[in-house]
């Protein structure tokens, strides 16, 4: 077995792998946890009156939901998701879903649990700067946000807390170390990052056409050292990317506006709505649009205490520099 505690917030038993950042795993076991996720053998008797949706049957109890795929032994249970959760699966269930779809699932649960305990993941990465002021940076996928948090942990001020997932509430965030996903065109400052993709494909266009025609693979993932990894820290600062601009502008915003552009690329980034989690609600009549505005309650809310700003560069290494120098003028 292995134990996961989210910063005592959430505490997780499980047999097989689960995509929470190894940084969260205890080597005590947790004598009473709050969810488990167990593979194994898992014997079901399908009831008559079962339905059948497009390959696999289903049925309920009072807190399960049972699926059987009838052929295979691909069998899923889950159980009280939003009480003390349990998600159940035979070895066949995990060897013939797509990891995507597997982390999608799991992370989702996860993702309610957290939010009625007034906490959520927002996609946005997060830094901590000199140890004490927790900085939230958000930008569109693919426009610069890895490349401006890795820069700047490679800086002597910051330190590390999560890349593309932000663990925020009551006016903190938390680290939430994910392994940080880096092409050959992230920039990394001076951290010892793999390099040898990006000797390859020097040319951007070189790298795309691989990509798209030869169906390479040109990303690696880099783990960032624990020694850079600081625990939790107040929200002091948050920057929302505007794009490009011919000049380096730094704007102050609403924290009300911050928190909904956030709020708006972490509703995709949550994937509650996972294929077998829709049937969950659906039998259980489970309010989901409950969950996406406490969502956006919890990232509101984190914000209020927090100076926010709306940046533009011409360039996507200017970024960590304009968000250093802000710092450093606040400070």
């Amino acid at each position: 077995m292995r134990y996961y505690s989210i910063h005592g917030l959430f505490t997780i038993e499980t047999n097989t792998d689960i995509p929470v950042p190894d940084y969260l795993e205890v080597k005590k076991p947790i004598a009473k946890p709050d969810m488990n996720i167990i593979c194994g053998p898992l014997e079901l008797k399908r009831p008559k009156d079962s339905m059948m949706r497009t390959g696999y049957y289903f049925w309920r109890d009072e807190k399960s939901l049972y699926i059987d795929y009838g052929v295979r032994d691909v069998k899923l249970v889950m159980r009280d998701l939003l009480g003390k959760p349990e998600i159940l699966c035979s070895k066949n269930f995990r060897k013939y879903s797509s990891q995507d779809s597997w982390n999608d699932l799991i992370n989702a649960v996860i993702l309610l649990n957290l939010i009625k305990r007034g906490y959520t993941l927002a996609h946005a990465g997060s830094l901590s700067y000199r140890a004490k002021d927790g900085v939230i940076i958000s930008a569109p996928a693919d426009t610069g946000k890895t490349s401006t948090i890795l820069s700047l942990v490679a800086m002597k001020d910051f330190g590390f807390m999560s890349d593309d997932a932000a663990l925020v509430g009551k006016g903190f965030v938390y680290a939430y170390p994910e392994k940080v996903k880096v092409s050959p065109y992230t920039l990394t400052g001076d951290l010892r990052v793999k390099k040898l993709k990006r000797k390859i494909f020097k040319s951007r266009m070189l790298g795309l056409a691989s990509e798209r025609i030869l169906k390479m693979n040109l990303t690696d993932f880099y783990e960032v050292p624990k020694d850079l990894v600081v625990e939790k820290s107040p929200i002091k600062k948050v920057f929302v990317f505007g794009g490009h601009s011919a000049e380096r502008t730094v704007k102050k915003i609403d924290s009300k506006l911050a928190a909904r552009m956030i709020f708006i690329s972490s509703v995709d980034l949550a994937r509650l709505m996972h294929r077998y989690l829709e049937l969950y609600y659906y039998v259980f009549a489970v309010d989901t649009y409950k969950f996406t505005e406490e969502m956006n309650r919890i990232v509101e809310d984190s914000f209020k205490k927090a100076q926010c700003f709306m940046v533009s560069a011409p360039r996507i290494k200017d970024y960590a520099h304009v968000v250093a120098e802000t710092l450093g003028k606040s400070s």
